[in-house]
């Protein structure tokens, strides 16, 4: 199964540093548009920050197409603060993750390895408490079936890894569900003969979901 590693949802962390305020955000970062978003929004909200740098990886999960990897210094000299951060990314083995660092200048001079330290383990800071997961491609099912049958399916299920997506609960019980590609088959067999062939699952696609649930 391919699989990447990869930010959930937006985190925070920050450090002082020599007087210095050092804030990272974590974002996850699918495509442009979402590094677009989180810089706006960044910047509106630390209008006055001395600086708004930022590294990471977007794309190479769930996209087709090359990952591309972004940095800038904004302002800082060049090649401490950027590049550093998105090497903290790298080093992790994050796709689609992007990390800001927002500087609030303390007025004592940090020196280019200072910098390096300051910005790159901001990152790491972040990317520590950040949550993170591992996403799989999943088949997407519907799948129709009597109240009588749902203690006896759902064990079965959960135990090759098949997560809920929605339930819906009329005359019948209609179920969503995200199921590993490696299980299709034999839960297929195995719904076709514990019903005598009267649930059938329909395919309705694929989506990238964590392999394991996130807090």
């Amino acid at each position: 199964m391919n699989t990447f590693r990869a930010v959930v949802r937006p985190a925070c962390w920050e450090q002082e540093l020599h007087r210095s305020r050092f804030i990272g955000w974590a974002y996850p970062a699918p495509d442009e548009q979402a590094v677009a978003t989180a810089l706006a929004e960044l910047s509106q909200r630390y209008r006055d920050a001395t600086h708004l740098c930022f590294g990471g990886v977007v794309g190479g999960g769930r996209q087709a197409g090359p990952a591309r990897e972004r940095f800038s210094d904004a302002g800082e000299p060049g090649g401490t603060a950027g590049r550093p951060i998105l090497e903290v990314v790298r080093r992790q083995g994050l796709v689609e993750t992007f990390v800001a660092v927002i500087r609030y200048f303390g007025g004592i001079r940090l020196g280019a390895a200072g910098l390096v330290r300051a910005y790159s383990g901001t990152a790491a800071g972040v990317l520590a408490v950040a949550p993170i997961a591992e996403f799989a491609a999943f088949v997407r099912w519907e799948l129709t079936l009597p109240y009588a049958a749902q203690g006896l399916l759902r064990p079965r299920l959960e135990a090759a890894g098949v997560q809920w997506l929605e339930e819906a609960y009329t005359d019948v019980v209609h179920w969503q569900l995200a199921v590993p590609p490696l299980q299709e088959e034999r839960l297929r067999r195995e719904i076709a003969t514990v019903s005598s062939g009267q649930w059938q699952p329909q395919r309705l696609g694929t989506l990238w979901r964590p392999v394991h649930p996130v807090q």
